[in-house]
């Protein structure tokens, strides 16, 4: 179950593509949308999140070797129901 204490919390539903590359003590993001970060930051790693529009991630998405991005696999936990 997520944690917003000390979870990043994706609010969508469905598939969520994100691409990454790491710089020194950070990692950055590239997708659509930005995660919620948690309330208590205690990551030793620096996360820079960059939200996206559509057409400049498409464009973005065949450019990834290019600009040394890679796939990141985000698991939709399916024990999450709606009330």
């Amino acid at each position: 179950m997520p944690n917003a204490e000390s979870d990043y919390i994706y609010p969508v539903i469905g598939p969520l593509e994100l691409y990454y590359k790491t710089e020194g003590d950070s990692l950055i993001l590239y997708g659509r949308f930005k995660a919620d970060p948690p309330k208590n930051d205690t990551f030793t790693v620096k996360i820079v999140q960059n939200e996206i529009d559509p057409s400049e991630f498409f464009a973005i998405k065949s450019k990834t070797d290019e600009l040394g991005l890679k796939p990141l696999k985000v698991e939709i936990d399916k024990n999450i129901k709606c009330n």
